[in-house]
């Protein structure tokens, strides 16, 4: 209808946005999160997997649409399911924005995996928790090597302590 001729219309406004760019901006978002070197995964304010990346779902050995809906604490090795327990209530009563620790998972063949795991709250507007966002590194190779070394290390020093002989490093 062309109401340009109505003599009680006095301006029409017309807004345009270009939205290419917020498509494009999401589209890199989305790229970076799906091709992300670490394991990532957004988790619900009730601690539920939502999103997931191909890295996380290759470390863990699950299909994405096994890992969603499961918390971190169903996958968490049994002795270590209380490890982040504190740091997570620290994190959503507002002391901590973030924290980062060591703990093994169990993958989806039973297999453990050590990860280096990085959590972030985003908060709503009101300052309530929105969801989590959680950055998971496989670090099994690094906690495996750091386990030789304190071995061979041992071995070293009960070698200079029980010997009879004089050693001179």
């Amino acid at each position: 209808v062309n109401r340009l001729a109505d003599p009680d219309v006095a301006a029409i406004v017309c807004n345009f946005r270009d939205l290419t760019s917020e498509a494009d901006l999401e589209a890199r978002f989305r790229a970076t999160f799906e091709h992300a070197a670490v394991g990532l995964a957004q988790l619900n304010a009730e601690g539920r997997i939502v999103l997931a990346n191909e890295r996380l779902c290759a470390i863990l050995g699950y299909a994405r649409a096994e890992l969603l809906g499961l918390s971190f604490r169903d996958i968490s090795h049994p002795e270590d399911r209380e490890v982040s327990a504190g740091q997570r209530a620290r994190m959503y009563a507002g002391e901590i924005r973030q924290f980062t620790l060591r703990k093994r998972y169990l993958r989806k063949d039973g297999a453990t995996v050590w990860m280096q795991v990085t959590a972030a709250l985003v908060r709503s507007a009101g300052g309530g928790p929105r969801y989590e966002i959680t950055a998971f590194e496989d670090v099994s190779e690094a906690v495996r090597i750091e386990a030789e070394l304190r071995q061979s290390e041992g071995r070293f020093r009960a070698l200079i302590e029980n010997s009879a002989d004089g050693i001179v490093l």
